[in-house]
């Protein structure tokens, strides 16, 4: 598996209980609304799949997690501080539009502006609210990314073509 086949979900933080389950801090909304068998985990930059039993929330954004062959804590400890990950392909990208999901991915895409062409490539992506992010680009631009400004997302051509308002880019 390689890291541009998936998607980061969020990181395991602790063991909770005897049993194996690990508390997993979730950072990515995408978790709930994913249907999976096993979630990534990076180890030692090799990421290996693990099977989920069952999964139950604790708060908003923690998650605990039982793996299969996971059943005590020493076995769950080799989990934490790890990054965990679903695979892309199980989040539904039959269109061009832009999730959640995808914007942690977004990094070296060139933005091409309607009427304008390319205008930086996106350096990092900021979340101003879990629901409103920016983009950073390399030339220093700044710009929101709203569903409404994206008009294609071209994955392969690594490139976000946008409607940006006047004034924006001045």
């Amino acid at each position: 598996m390689k890291r541009e086949e998936l998607t980061l979900i969020g990181t395991c933080t602790a063991v909770h209980g005897i049993k194996g389950e690990v508390q997993c801090a979730v950072s990515n909304p995408i978790f709930d609304e994913v249907d999976f068998d096993y979630l990534v985990v990076e180890i030692d930059g090799t990421y290996i799949p693990f099977y989920v039993e069952e999964y139950r929330w604790k708060s908003d954004n923690v998650v605990l997690v039982k793996f299969v062959d996971i059943n005590t804590q020493k076995d769950a400890q080799q989990l934490l501080h790890h990054d965990f990950y679903i695979e892309s392909q199980f989040i539904d990208s039959s269109d061009n539009s832009i999730s959640l999901s995808d914007v942690e991915l977004l990094d070296g895409y060139e933005v091409e502006a309607i009427g304008r062409g390319i205008i930086g490539k996106v350096v990092n992506t900021d979340f101003i609210t879990p629901e409103n992010a920016i983009l950073l680009l390399d030339n220093g631009l700044i710009i929101p990314l709203h569903s409404d400004l994206v008009d294609n997302l071209n994955r392969e051509g690594r490139t976000l073509t946008m409607t940006i308002p006047d004034g924006l880019l001045e």
